[in-house]
């Protein structure tokens, strides 16, 4: 059974954001039956609730061995994230599991298991269909055959690559760059300048 099969006494459910900030937290083992559904309910609630862009958050397993320790089982510990860090740093706890927002997002809407090794956020970005969903720009081949991706670019991150890439070329040096039709709209129509 994996750690995540069932949710236990002492397992805390975390959403941070890119930046490492709480956004969300579950514990006392109240709604969620596992991990996987806690990441299927919060990927169907941004997906239905939220405007894009979402952040790339990260959803994140913990286990206490001994919740009792840290908090009492009348206490919604899930109001107090900063006594929650306090005591996975003294305990030295480290993740069961972790997973990301953008690959859940794609498996749940492509049937897939978003908790499985084959369908983390680095094995995906290494299939081309999971690129073409995600936003992602097609790899740019710039100075010393160097790839280049950007994930929701914006005029002025495409302009500043191109402009490096033609700095750091040497005579002779060929820039492969993405055809037009492969930069997302969003991207093409948002303000900002190709100068």
């Amino acid at each position: 059974m994996n750690p995540g099969d069932r949710r236990e006494p002492g397992d805390v459910y975390m959403v941070l954001s890119p930046e490492g900030k709480t956004q969300t937290v579950s514990a006392n083992g109240r709604y969620y039956k596992n991990f996987g559904h806690f990441v299927k309910h919060y990927t169907e609630v941004m997906l239905h609730d939220w405007l894009t862009p979402y952040p790339n958050s990260f959803f994140v397993h913990y286990r206490f061995a001994d919740p009792d320790r840290v908090w009492k089982p009348y206490e919604n510990i899930s109001m107090f994230p900063r006594k929650l860090w306090n005591a996975i740093k003294e305990q030295g706890l480290k993740p069961l599991n972790i997973c990301r927002l953008y690959p859940a997002i794609y498996c749940y809407q492509n049937g897939l298991d978003p908790l499985l090794p084959e369908n983390s956020h680095e094995a995906l970005n290494k299939s081309m269909a999971y690129q073409s969903a995600s936003g992602v720009i097609p790899v740019w081949k710039g100075a010393g055959n160097r790839s280049i991706r950007a994930s929701r670019p914006t005029v002025a991150y495409c302009c500043s690559i191109i402009r490096s890439e033609v700095r750091n070329c040497k005579n002779g040096t060929k820039i492969s760059l993405p055809p037009i039709s492969s930069i997302p709209g969003s991207t093409l129509h948002s303000s900002g300048r190709w100068n």
